[in-house]
């Protein structure tokens, strides 16, 4: 059985949750309205009795009233035995119901409800006569009965609603959630990935190195792979113990003023002998002077990852232009090659961790992992810049740069 997504468990429990506090709510409503109900109906009959027992002149035995019905309240007169002598009583309503001075009852007859209200009539201290006030309920059944029906008619589509609702807000919710739990799990497979080729590289040349028939020379030739492959371990290492600061807001900038024309010439010039292995030639284009506050190793970082990754992805005789101009209060810089294009559709996945498009590894000797841009984009970003590339497929890539200019103090 399949288990059910933690976004299905957290809508079901949401559901029940304002299924739950509906009925609850409603409950309180129709508990609240019957109460309020019926207190109302008996105000308004001990009134309505009280109203009429004052238009009776106990003194005249022979004078009647004919308004025994007013306002949906019936009216009738009883002697000191209890017998019934006139007025108006409701069909059904049983007639041996006990008189009890000045008390509200609560009567029950053949499928109906009523209310009575009884009054002494006195003279000279005897008691001449009974006035009975009797309100039907029939209506207040039928509000409860109304209320009931609405409480089995809202609780599903409260429920429908709330499964719905709830399935689009805690997907909306979850959604970061969700995303970083997938790029954690896409980050960590993805960094095994890249630390498990090297080292079964350097055990199996270790293995090698190690035979009896082995020579001086090919065991030389196992070390130098190892020592290659040991570097690119560190590197690696080094660059996500970075990325793992960057995450946790620990990676802390060392801020100064840094002539970024003078560190692109310095990276462009160390990475020259990488570019003319692969028959690519470096042109510079920069103008002097342009100073940045920012972190002078960061920087670097970010200049030789955008030209590394021009000379790797480069085409073999092709050029890589780097560019660095004033542009208002921003530096502008761009490195620009004639390579293989980076696809449209992929455009905006370059600057994920670990991303290389499998059709940008064909034809390449892949020697990176896949930080290099991931890397720029918050180097840039970490100094209040901006990055965006611009490219088509098989006629190179050009990633342009701005980065605030340091204000210099004026006089």
């Amino acid at each position: 059985m399949k288990k059910m997504s933690v976004k299905m468990q957290i809508t079901l429990w949401y559901a029940c949750f304002v299924i739950a506090i509906s009925l609850f709510v409603l409950g309180i409503v129709a508990a609240l309205s019957e109460s309020l109900l019926l207190s109302g109906t008996e105000k308004d009959l001990i009134e309505h009795v009280r109203e009429f027992a004052d238009d009776i002149d106990v003194d005249d035995e022979e004078e009647e009233t004919s308004d025994f019905y007013d306002g949906g309240f019936f009216f009738s007169i009883y002697d000191t035995q209890g017998r019934l002598t006139g007025g108006s009583v409701p069909a059904d309503f049983p007639l041996d119901t006990t008189l009890k001075n000045l008390k509200v009852q609560s009567i029950k007859g053949e499928g109906h409800r009523w209310l009575t209200y009884d009054m002494a009539m006195t003279h000279e201290t005897q008691v001449v006569c009974w006035v009975r006030g009797v309100a039907s309920l029939s209506a207040f059944s039928q509000i409860n009965s109304i209320l009931l029906n609405l409480l089995f008619i809202v609780c599903p589509l409260l429920a429908v609603l709330a499964i719905i609702s709830g399935y689009f807000v805690t997907g909306k919710a979850l959604k970061p959630v969700e995303a970083a739990l997938e790029n954690e799990k896409r980050f960590t497979a993805d960094a095994s990935h890249e630390l498990r080729t090297p080292a079964a590289v350097i055990l199996s040349q270790c293995e090698y190195a190690l035979l009896p028939d082995t020579t001086r020379e090919e065991m030389i030739e196992c070390i130098e792979v190892i020592l290659g492959q040991s570097r690119k371990i560190s590197a690696l290492i080094s660059q996500l113990l970075m990325l793992a600061r960057q995450d946790s807001a620990k990676e802390r900038l060392e801020l100064e003023p840094v002539n970024i024309s003078m560190l692109t010439e310095i990276v462009a010039g160390e990475l020259e002998e990488s570019a003319s292995g692969n028959n690519i030639h470096l042109s510079l284009e920069l103008e002097e002077s342009l100073v940045v506050k920012g972190d002078q190793n960061l920087l670097m970082r970010m200049m030789v990852n955008l030209i590394e990754n021009s000379i790797q992805y480069g085409k073999h005789g092709g050029s890589t232009w780097i560019t660095l101009r004033k542009k208002g209060s921003y530096v502008e810089g761009c490195v620009r090659d004639d390579g293989i294009g980076i696809a449209p559709e992929h455009q905006k996945d370059i600057w994920k961790r670990f991303y290389r498009e499998d059709k940008v590894r064909k034809g390449t000797q892949e020697t990176h992992s896949g930080l290099g841009l991931s890397m720029v984009l918050w180097i840039v970003e970490a100094h209040g810049g901006t990055i965006r590339v611009d490219s088509r497929e098989g006629e190179g890539a050009a990633f342009t740069f701005l980065l605030p200019l340091l204000k210099m103090d004026t006089p």
